[in-house]
């Protein structure tokens, strides 16, 4: 940057001024057009941001010592203990999106499949596969038979909100 300055033979003073001026609109020029934005270079990434706060946290357990109160050093703050929560279960959302259905469920009570020719009935814990959502009611398949049920005489709620919660809150 003396170089330049020395070139515009302006070194003393307030007259550098213009020149790193021109250095700086030059600087913000290169970084748009190599896709950085200046608000994007004052942002931290948010590992290097967990990275920084790591030893402020030790510290501060460090600092506790014998004479603070247990609760204080043993009780994580708010934002590191907050897990997502899953979403809340709805029946029609859910029928919506059958990437998200299990495909099998298992069965609160004993429940008779129709056939051809012959009784099949399913026993209470039966696993039973899992054909579609109408409204409140679910449409399964038991030995190749099928039937139409309610979704509350299955487990699929607590199927779909335990594969919920393993993926991170949904």
């Amino acid at each position: 940057m003396y170089v330049l300055m020395k070139m515009h033979g302006k070194v003393s003073g307030a007259a550098w001024a213009p020149s790193l001026l021109a250095i700086v609109v030059l600087a913000l020029l290169v970084l748009v057009i190599f896709g950085a934005t200046p608000s994007a270079l004052l942002q931290i990434p948010q590992d290097a941001f967990n990275a920084m706060k790591a030893p402020a946290a030790t510290a501060q357990q460090g600092a506790s010592g014998p004479g603070a109160p247990a609760s204080a050093a043993a009780s994580p703050s708010p934002a590191s203990s907050a897990a997502p929560t899953p979403a809340p279960f709805d029946l029609k959302a859910l029928g919506n999106s059958p990437a998200e259905w299990p495909k099998l469920v298992a069965l609160k009570e004993a429940t008779d499949f129709p056939s051809f020719g012959k009784a099949n009935r399913a026993p209470a814990g039966a696993m039973v596969k899992l054909i579609s959502i109408m409204g409140t009611n679910l449409s399964v398949e038991f030995n190749g038979s099928a039937a139409i049920v309610p979704a509350d005489s299955t487990d699929l709620k607590e199927r779909v909100m335990a594969a919920r919660a393993r993926a991170g809150g949904y």
